[in-house]
């Protein structure tokens, strides 16, 4: 009896088909892994939010938990890698105090001033706040941030944009409500008395009409919001004159719906401006889809501009 053994030679399409069904299968399990993954945190953070609770004056935590407590931005966007996008958060944090806790005063988890931008468009998100930050544990990466405009201080800036008879001129006023504008067109020409016929009326009467006419068209005021894009910043447009030697007012308030902000840093892909849409109530002109509110050092200037048709703008700006 004999017993030949027969060695076949893979082909090159067999080789492909194993390595295929390889990374085919490879790709599943990692999908399988991560949704598993982001299900697990999902549950996590709703169970931490359902047992989170203030009283007397205290944050009190679903159960004694290390923490990071100080004051975060967060820096949240769409990147990409070359042939697929992700999204990630940039965290600064600056922590006071490392702690294990099951309770802390509001007083001390609130000692800073808060700022919020978040576009519904792609959930692009900056945020500086205080908080606390679990830091370990299945409840990792679980921020409790506070918005408290009791904290914005109270300034104010004055602006003049051109020289000699023809200026701009306003007045930026900071508070705990938000952000309220003076702008003028100020045109310091003689006027001289004519005599105009009325054809209603059929009479002459005499008024008063400048020697010239003003270059500018008109004069606007805009604060200008620190962002995540490439420009740095966005503009609103807060108050505008096209009548000269008359003061416009124009405000732009924010008022805070829900003092306390809970979110997981993972989970912020496809929740951050549903999140902070729902916590904050604005005042003023600015785009749907888009939440600006709140202060702090160096993120908002105001731009004051002469509008000048067919020629080049006159504008000067400040930091509040």
């Amino acid at each position: 009896m004999f017993i030949y053994t027969v060695y076949v030679k893979p082909t090159a399409f067999d080789i492909f088909v194993v390595m295929f069904l390889f990374f085919f299968f490879m790709v599943i399990a990692i999908v399988l892994i991560s949704f598993s993954v982001q299900r697990r945190k999902e549950e996590f953070f709703r169970r931490f939010s359902y047992g989170l609770r203030v009283e007397d004056g205290k944050l009190v935590l679903p159960e004694s938990l290390p923490v990071e407590v100080g004051t975060y931005i967060l820096k949240c966007y769409w990147r990409s890698s070359g042939r697929s996008s992700y999204y990630s958060c940039d965290v600064e944090s600056f922590v006071r105090e490392s702690l294990e806790i099951r309770e802390i005063e509001l007083s001390k988890l609130c000692i800073d001033t808060f700022y919020i931008y978040a576009v519904a468009r792609n959930n692009d998100l900056l945020i500086y706040a205080p908080g606390l930050r679990v830091s370990s544990g299945v409840y990792r990466d679980i921020y409790v941030l506070c918005l408290d405009s009791s904290r914005i201080p109270s300034k104010n800036i004055d602006l003049v944009a051109g020289t000699g008879n023809e200026y701009a001129k306003a007045g930026v006023y900071l508070d705990s409500q938000g952000y309220r504008v003076v702008v003028e067109h100020v045109f310091n020409v003689l006027k001289e008395k004519k005599f105009v016929y009325d054809e209603k009326t059929g009479v002459y009467r005499v008024v008063e009409e400048y020697v010239e006419k003003p270059r500018a068209r008109s004069a606007r005021l805009e604060l200008c919001f620190k962002t995540t894009g490439v420009r740095g910043s966005r503009c609103i447009t807060v108050a505008s004159t096209d009548n000269v030697n008359k003061a416009i007012e124009g405000i732009y308030k924010f008022s805070i719906i829900s003092k306390l902000v809970v979110f997981h840093k993972d989970l912020l892909s496809r929740t951050a401006y549903t999140i902070f849409s729902n916590t904050v109530k604005i005042q003023g002109n600015i785009d749907p889809g888009i939440v600006i509110a709140g202060y702090t050092s160096n993120w908002v200037k105001a731009k004051l501009v002469l509008d000048i048709p067919r020629g080049f703008d006159i504008s000067t700006e400040k930091e509040l």
